[in-house]
Parts: structure tokens; sequence; C-alpha cells
């Protein structure tokens, strides 16, 4: 078994720290308590003590209710019928019941099973649903040296590992098919992605640009962050593909703004929602809706808290 060290660099800020065009740029905006966030999820804290909060249909700024988690837990997405994915502290993952208003989901940790028979490795990192929403794909092992893609079907038990065979940025794998993930490399002054097709393990250079994705549900939009973390552009996902400079709009850093630390299409793209880390150590999340030229309808603030984490239910 090869050995494993947990990431280093941009993961201590993304996940350690959690562990322990169409439309020009648009100004932030100054929001609105009354914008619907139905359906946001944030995970904010400090090592080991992070909250998840979400917000039900038709909920403004202060309609938010906490959701039991698991101790440890230091990072969250949604997949179908409102059923999340977690990952610990200590890399392992864990499956709740479907998120519903007032209720306390149970949680089930995920052990799944390779084809050779041998149970899937950690540690995990950034479990992201797939567009059907029953499967997911995390990024595993030592991310500076020799990564895996660990594709896991929880309702099944069943993993296909997929050694990527160079280092990868400690971001969140993005779906941008049915059967295709991109994942970013590079560093800051050259990042870039490979493109990973889930079904043969075909591993390919993708478009170059960015260093954070998020697609929607259905992987047809992809909000990417720029090798300066300044400006988070928001695009097709079949135009980002094929390189056509296409962009559906853009949203700049708000003043004192540092980088974005998470970012998340909701399931038809209509609301983005981007936690950006300031100068002085605060978090804040933005929510911006397409339909009022992406500007900010909503502001969340986190205070000094160690990392933050944003998703979206289905």
């Amino acid at each position: 078994m090869r050995p494993v060290r947990r990431p280093s660099g941009i993961a201590r800020l993304l996940l350690l720290a959690m562990l322990a065009g169409a439309v020009g740029a648009c100004d932030t905006g100054l929001g609105t308590a009354t914008a619907d966030l139905g359906g946001l999820l944030t995970l904010a804290g400090d090592p080991g003590d992070a909250a998840l909060r979400t917000w039900p249909p038709g909920s403004g700024t202060d309609g938010d209710e906490t959701v039991k988690t698991p101790k440890g837990t230091a990072w969250v997405a949604a997949g179908r019928s409102d059923v999340l994915v977690a990952t610990l502290v200590d890399g392992s993952l864990r499956t709740s019941d479907p998120i519903h208003p007032g209720e306390v989901p149970a949680w089930r940790k995920v052990v799944a099973t390779g084809g050779d028979g041998h149970t899937a490795a950690g540690p995990f990192y950034f479990p992201t649903w797939d567009p059907e929403g029953g499967r997911f794909a995390a990024l595993a092992g030592d991310l500076d040296a020799a990564p895996t893609l660990t594709l896991i079907d929880p309702s099944g038990g069943s993993a296909f590992e997929i050694e990527l065979g160079r280092p990868v940025v400690a971001a969140p794998p993005a779906w941008v098919g049915a059967d295709l993930v991109a994942i970013a490399v590079g560093d800051a002054t050259a990042p870039g992605s490979i493109l990973i097709d889930t079904t043969t393990g075909e591993i390919r250079d993708g478009p170059a640009g960015g260093r954070l994705f998020a697609t929607s549900a259905d992987g047809a939009t992809i909000a990417i962050v720029g090798g300066d973390g300044g400006t988070v552009t928001i695009r097709s996902t079949e135009g980002w593909l094929a390189g056509d400079g296409s962009s559906i709009g853009s949203v700049d850093a708000p003043p004192g703004a540092v980088a974005p630390t998470a970012l998340a299409l909701d399931a038809d793209a209509s609301r983005l929602a981007i936690a950006w880390l300031d100068d002085g150590g605060a978090i804040s999340i933005a929510v911006h809706d397409r339909s009022a030229a992406w500007r900010r309808v909503a502001k969340i603030d986190e205070g000094k808290v160690a990392g933050a984490v944003v998703a979206w239910l289905r």
C-alpha cells in the first residue's frame, strides 16, 4: 500500500482548515435580506467544529436551520432526493438521510469495494455527485504526488479507482458530463485541467485557465475561478470544453477579498453562491442571481472562521 500524506498549500485553506461575453463583469451590489435562498447549504467553522445550515424554500438570509452532522464534518455536497455526502477530518465519508426542514438526519459511513474486492482507500477529499445524483467522485490519497479519483456508488457499495499519475489542485472535481470529470492541475501562474472519462479511466488534457470549478447539477453550466482568484466566470460547459471563449456572466471579487474558498451553482444555474476570504481573515458568503444579471442578492457574514463550504440541494 502506498503511503499517503495530507495535501498542503491551498488544500489547507480549502480543506485542512475545515478539517483542523453575453453579460460583462457585474458589480457585487448591496444584496437584500428578502432574496430566496431556498436550498442553500453552508458549512462554516473551525477544525472539527463546523456548523451546517440550510435554507428552506422561500427563506431569506435569516431563515436558516441547523442540520446535524457527524463530528468533524469538513465538506458536504448534495445528491438526488436531498441526500448529502460528507467528508470528515479523518478523510472518511458519510452519507445522510434526505434533508428535510425540522428533521434530524441519520448518517452512515461509506464503505465501497473495487472490482478486485479490496476496499477503496482514502483519505478522501471533496466528494462531488454526478449529474444523476446517485454516485460521487472524490479525490483520494496524496494530492501532491500520487492522487486517485475514486468513483463511488454508495447505494451499491461499489468503487472504481483511477490513478491520475500527476499532482492535482486540492479542489473539488467537477462533473462536466454524465461520464466526464474535470480536475484542476497546475499552479496560479499556469492553471490547467485534466478530463477523466469515468467509464474507461482515460485521462486527457482539458481547458486551461481555471483553479476552482463548480457545475450545475446537470453539468451544463460551469463557474470558474481564474488563476488570480479575482473573478468568477460563468460559462456554458459545452463552450468551455470547446474553448470557444463564450461567457454567460462574471462576478468580480468584492472590496477587500483575497480569493474565493468555495463556490456552487444551484440545480439549474440560476443562482451562484461564493465563499470569499477577505484580507482580515473573515469569510462571507455571497449569493448571485442570474435574473439580476449576476449581481449579489444576498450576503451572509461568517466572521473569522477557518473555512467555509457552499452547496445547493437539488
